[in-house]
C-alpha cells in the first residue's frame, strides 16, 4: 500500500494500492447499461487517513460523447493528500493504448468553481486532453486520491452516494470499504438501504455493496426531511457525538484570541458602553460581526474545518460561518456574555440523528449565548441582527454544542415566544362604492433579516424597479394589484424596515346575481391540512410541519356606508396542526377591522394525532368570514347621470399617476377608460380609448371605443370604428356587430348582406338567422323573422337562449302574442339564469295589458340581477303605462346608464326622448 499521507500539489503516477481489486471490464456489456461500463469505487480507512480508489470506463458513443469525455478530469485537495494516477488507457477492439505510457500527463489547474458564491474551497483540478479517443474507444482511468484532514486528527470520516435505478446504469458497478480489523469503524446506510455482512481477510474489515441500487420507495412530499434523504453510505471512526465535539471544540477557544489594547478590545468596550444589558450587547455584537466583516468561506490551507483567527478575520475583514463565529465567541467573551459555538445542519437538520457520528454530518456552525436563562442563536453569516426578533430560533432542527466535556445533539425549540419577522397592516378603500376598484394602503413592517435584505435590495434601484418590488412584496398578500407607489422607511438601522405600497385592484366583491359576498384572503383562511397517508407503507410516517414563523396582518376596509352584514367566525384563538391562531374581526358602522396573528411553531405532528388535526383543520376552513353588503350599497350605475363624481376623485387620481408615470403605456389608458365607462362617464372612456387607439390601433381596439360611440349616440363614428375593426380581423362577431351599426344607420340591405355573407358552426349560424330575423322586423316583416326562429327551435326545441328570443321577439314586435305567454313561460322554466327571460315576458305581459304580472316579473329579474339595466327600464315603462308617475324615475336612471337603447326601444314603439 501506498503509505505516504503528505499532502502535495505534484500529482503522482504509481500503481494501484495492493489492497484495491482491479475491475474486470464486462465481457459483454447489455444495452441496459448504457455506455458506463465500469464503475468502482474502493475506500480504504487506515492510519487517520482515507483513500479512495476510483476506476471508470465509459465507452464513446457518439461525437458529442467523444467532446464530453476528450478532455478528463480529476479533482483533490492538496494541503489534505495526493492525487496518484495509475491508469489512462484506450480499449479499440483487442488493442490497449497506455496514454501514460507515451509520456502523457495531466495539467494542474487551480480552479475555484465556487467563487460566486464567495467560496474558496481549496481544491485542485487535473485534466488532461486524451489523444487520439475516437468514437467507440473505450475510456479507462484509475486513480486514487488520499485524504488526512487537519483537524481531525486520527479521525478519518466518508459519506459516500449511493446510486439507484433507474436513474444509473452501468456494466459493473460497486463501493468496496476496508479498514483494519482492530480499528474502531461505524458504518451505515441512510433508511430504505440494507448493507451485507462485513466479511474479514488478512486482517482487515471489508463491505462490498453492488449498485446501482432499487429505485427508492416515494414518500410523501410532506414527509420530515430525513424520510426524503438519498441514499447514502456512511463511514467513520467518531465514536459517538461527544467525540466529535471534544474533538472540534479546540478550535473554538476564545482565551488569548483578543489581545489587551487591540483595536476588537476596544471595539468591544465601545459595545459595553453603548448598551446596557446582555442581550442588547450581545446583539450589538452580533451586528458587529454581520455587518463589518464580510463572507468568504476559505477552504484553504485546512481551512475546511479550521476557522482563522479572530485577529485574521478582524485584519482581513473577510471571514466564513467558523471565523465569525469564533470573532463572536470573543466578542462575547470580552462582554462576560455566557456563549459557546454548535455545530447545525443547513439543510435537513431532523435527520442528525439518524446520521453517523461525525463532523462531515454539518456544514455551518454559530453561537448560542445564554442570557437570562435563556438561549439565543447567533449566526454571523446572517444579517439584520435585532433585539426584537434575537429569540427566534433559526430553522436548523437540531446542533451539537461544542466542549471539551464532550456533548450529544440538541434539538433546537423554540422556547422564548416567537416575534413576527413581518407584521402587515392593509386599508383598503371602497368608499366610492362596493363594485369600484378599489385602493390600498399596505404598510408593511420588517425586522431582522427580512428587512436587511429589503435595505440592501432597495439601497440602487431604479423608480421602475421599485414599483416592481413593491409589487412582489404584496402580491403574496393582496394577489393581482397595480401599484402606484412604494416607499421604503428604513428603521434606527439596516434591521429594521417599513415599506409603505400604495395601489389599485379590483372590487373585493363577488356578485351572484344580486347578493355581493367579500370573503378575506388572510393567512387563517388559507389553513389546509390534508395530509395523505392513505398508502400502508405511509401510515407510520409524521408530517413536516415547517419552520417556526410568526406574524400579524390587520386589514381595514371602510365601505360605502353601513348595513353590511359580517358572519363567519369573528373570534378564533387556537392550536391546530402546529399552528397557533388569534383572529378578532369588529364591524363598526362602515368600517370593518380584522386583526390575525399566526405563529407556525414547525416540527412535526405525530402519526396518532393526523387524522384529528384533520378534522380540526376542514371545521375551521368552513367557518370563514364572510361580508354581505346590503341591497342599496352604493354601486358603479349610481353615478350615471350624477353630478356629483368626487368620491371618485381619488380612484380618478390613481389612474392619472400610472399614466403620468408611463405615459406611453397602452394598457393604462385601458384600465381607466374601463372604469370610466364603468362609472358613466363617457366623454371621458372615448378620450382614454381615442389615446390608446392613436398609440396603437387594434380591432379590439375600435370595437371597444364603438361601444362608447354608440352609448354617446353617435352612430357614424361607431359604425366607422367597426368597419375599421372589421377590416382588420374580420370574423362572424364582428359582422353582427358592424352589420347592426350599418342598419342603425340606414344601410340595412348592407347590413342584410354581410350576415348572409358569414358562416360557422351550428351556433354561429343561429346566431346569424337571429340577426336576420331581427331585420326582417325592422323592415316591417316581423312574421318572417319569427318564421326563421321557428325554424331554429325545429332543431334546439327546448334550447332556453333561443326560446327567450322567440318571447322577446313575440313581444317586441307584437306578433303572435297570443301564444307570447305560453313561450315566455317555458324559456323562464328551461333557464338555468332567469332574469333575462323574466325580462322578455314582463314585456310581453306589458303588450297584453297585464301590468301587474308584467311589474312581478320585472321586479323579479332586478332583484336577481341588478345590473339588468333593460329590466330597470322595462319597469319603468310598465309603470308609466298603468299610471305610476316611479314610471318616469325608472325610465330617467335606466336611459342614464343605457343611452343607445332610446332608439332600440323608439323602433318597438316607445318613446323615450
Amino acid at each position: 500500500m501506498h503509505t505516504s499521507a503528505l499532502a502535495g500539489e505534484e500529482i503522482l503516477y504509481r500503481p494501484a494500492p495492493e489492497w484495491v481489486e482491479k475491475a474486470s471490464l464486462p465481457s459483454n456489456p447489455s444495452a441496459r447499461s448504457g455506455n458506463l461500463q465500469v464503475f468502482d469505487q474502493q475506500l480504504r480507512l487506515e492510519e487517520g487517513t482515507l483513500w479512495r480508489y476510483l476506476d471508470t470506463a465509459v465507452r464513446v458513443g457518439t461525437p458529442q460523447e467523444l467532446t464530453e469525455l476528450g478532455t478528463l478530469t480529476a479533482t483533490w485537495l492538496p494541503d489534505k493528500g495526493d492525487l496518484i494516477v495509475h491508469e489512462v488507457t484506450i480499449l479499440r477492439g483487442g488493442e490497449t493504448i497506455d496514454v501514460l505510457a507515451q509520456g502523457r500527463r495531466l495539467d494542474v489547474l487551480r480552479r475555484e468553481t465556487s467563487l460566486e458564491q464567495r467560496v474558496l474551497d481549496g481544491e485542485f483540478t487535473a485534466t488532461m486532453p486524451v489523444p487520439g479517443l475516437q468514437v467507440g474507444d473505450v475510456l479507462r482511468v484509475r486513480y486514487t486520491t488520499s485524504l488526512s484532514d487537519q483537524a481531525l486528527g486520527r479521525e478519518v470520516q466518508s459519506l459516500n452516494h449511493l446510486f439507484r435505478e433507474p436513474d444509473f446504469r452501468a456494466g459493473f458497478a460497486r463501493i468496496q470499504a476496508s479498514w483494519p480489523a482492530t480499528a474502531k469503524v461505524g458504518f451505515a446506510a441512510t433508511r430504505g438501504v440494507e448493507l451485507p455482512k462485513l466479511e474479514e481477510s488478512g486482517g482487515y474489515r471489508w463491505l462490498e455493496l453492488r449498485l446501482p441500487l432499487m429505485k427508492a420507495e416515494e414518500m410523501p412530499r410532506d414527509a420530515p426531511p430525513r424520510y426524503h434523504l438519498p441514499a447514502i453510505l456512511q463511514i467513520g471512526t467518531f465514536e459517538d457525538w461527544g467525540e466529535v465535539s471534544r474533538v472540534m471544540e479546540p478550535y473554538y477557544r476564545v482565551d488569548g484570541t483578543i489581545a489587551p489594547g487591540s483595536e476588537l478590545a476596544a471595539r468591544a468596550s465601545a459595545v459595553r458602553g453603548a448598551h446596557s444589558g446582555a442581550l442588547a450587547q450581545a446583539v450589538a455584537a452580533l451586528e458587529l460581526v454581520q455587518e463589518e466583516i464580510g463572507y468568504l468561506a476559505n477552504g484553504l490551507d485546512g481551512g475546511n474545518y479550521l476557522p482563522q483567527s479572530p485577529t485574521d478575520t478582524w485584519q482581513l475583514r473577510y471571514g466564513d460561518c467558523k471565523a465569525k463565529t469564533l470573532l463572536l465567541l470573543s466578542l462575547l467573551d470580552q462582554l462576560g456574555i455566557e456563549a459557546e459555538p454548535v455545530l447545525v445542519s443547513s439543510v435537513g437538520g431532523d435527520r442528525l440523528p439518524e446520521l453517523l457520528p461525525m463532523a462531515a454530518a454539518f456544514d455551518h456552525v454559530l453561537v448560542r449565548a445564554r442570557i437570562d436563562g435563556a438561549d439565543y442563536w447567533l449566526d454571523g453569516t446572517s444579517a439584520g441582527a435585532n433585539v426584537r426578533v434575537a429569540g427566534n430560533v433559526p430553522p436548523f432542527g437540531y446542533a451539537l454544542p461544542l466542549r471539551a466535556s464532550g456533548a450529544e445533539l440538541e434539538q433546537i425549540r423554540q422556547v422564548l415566544p416567537r416575534v413576527p419577522d413581518l407584521q402587515v397592516e392593509i386599508d383598503f378603500d371602497q368608499t366610492a362604492g362596493i363594485d369600484i376598484p378599489v385602493l390600498y394602503k399596505a404598510r408593511l413592517e420588517l425586522v431582522g433579516p427580512a428587512a436587511a435584505m429589503f435595505n440592501a435590495g432597495f439601497a440602487n434601484i431604479s423608480d421602475e424597479q421599485m414599483i416592481e418590488a413593491g409589487s412582489d412584496i404584496v402580491h403574496p398578500i393582496l394577489g393581482m394589484s397595480q401599484v402606484l407607489s412604494v416607499d421604503p422607511i428604513e428603521g434606527s438601522d439596516d434591521s429594521e424596515l417599513t415599506v409603505v405600497v400604495e395601489g389599485l385592484m379590483t372590487s373585493l366583491t363577488k356578485w351572484e346575481g344580486g347578493r355581493g359576498e367579500q370573503t378575506f384572503d388572510l393567512p387563517g383562511s388559507k389553513i389546509a391540512f390534508a395530509p395523505d397517508r392513505a398508502r400502508r407503507q405511509w401510515r407510520d410516517i409524521p408530517v413536516q410541519l415547517g419552520h417556526p414563523t410568526a406574524g400579524v396582518v390587520t386589514f381595514r376596509h371602510h365601505l360605502p356606508g353601513d348595513g353590511f352584514v359580517l358572519t363567519g367566525a369573528t373570534e378564533i384563538d387556537q392550536t391546530l396542526a402546529g399552528m397557533h391562531l388569534v383572529r378578532s374581526a369588529r364591524l363598526e358602522q362602515d368600517t370593518l377591522t380584522i386583526n390575525e396573528r399566526i405563529i407556525h411553531l414547525g416540527g412535526e405532528l405525530p402519526v396518532e394525532r393526523i387524522a384529528a388535526e384533520k378534522q380540526r383543520a376542514a371545521s375551521l376552513s368552513r367557518n370563514q368570514l364572510v361580508l354581505t353588503a346590503p341591497a342599496g350599497a352604493r354601486r358603479r350605475w349610481h353615478y350615471a347621470g350624477a353630478t356629483d363624481r368626487s368620491a371618485l376623485t381619488r380612484v380618478e387620481r390613481a389612474y392619472q399617476e400610472q399614466i403620468d408615470r408611463e405615459p406611453d403605456e397602452v394598457e393604462h389608458y385601458l384600465n381607466r377608460a374601463r372604469f370610466r365607462r364603468g362609472t358613466y362617464d363617457l366623454a371621458g372612456a372615448l378620450a382614454d380609448y381615442t389615446a390608446a387607439v392613436e398609440m396603437q390601433s387594434s380591432a379590439d381596439l375600435l370595437q371597444a371605443r364603438s361601444m362608447v360611440f354608440a352609448e354617446l349616440r353617435q352612430r357614424d363614428k361607431s359604425r366607422d370604428d367597426l368597419q375599421k375593426a372589421w377590416e382588420l380581423d374580420p370574423n362572424p362577431g364582428r359582422a353582427i356587430a358592424l352589420a347592426y351599426a350599418m342598419a342603425d344607420t340606414g344601410d340595412i340591405e348592407g347590413a342584410r348582406a354581410l350576415i348572409e355573407q358569414q358562416d360557422g358552426d351550428q351556433q354561429v349560424r343561429h346566431s346569424l338567422e337571429l340577426v336576420l330575423a331581427e331585420f326582417d322586423s325592422w323592415e316591417g316583416r316581423a312574421a318572417a323573422g319569427l318564421e326563421r326562429i321557428d325554424k331554429i327551435l325545429a332543431e334546439r326545441a327546448d334550447d332556453p337562449q333561443i326560446l327567450n328570443a322567440k318571447c322577446w321577439h313575440m313581444a317586441a314586435w307584437q306578433v303572435a302574442l297570443e301564444e307570447a305567454e305560453s313561450v315566455c313561460t317555458r324559456a323562464v322554466e328551461a333557464a338555468p339564469f332567469p332574469a333575462p327571460v323574466l325580462d322578455s315576458r314582463a314585456l310581453a305581459f306589458l303588450r297584453a295589458g297585464d301590468y301587474g304580472r308584467a311589474l312581478a316579473d320585472a321586479n323579479a329579474a332586478l332583484a336577481a340581477e341588478p345590473g339588468q339595466h333593460h329590466s330597470l327600464l322595462l319597469r319603468g315603462l310598465i309603470r308609466r303605462a298603468s299610471g305610476d308617475k316611479e314610471g318616469e324615475k325608472d325610465i330617467r336612471e335606466a336611459i342614464a346608464r343605457i343611452p343607445a337603447e332610446i332608439p332600440v326601444y323608439a323602433r318597438y314603439g316607445f318613446d323615450l326622448d
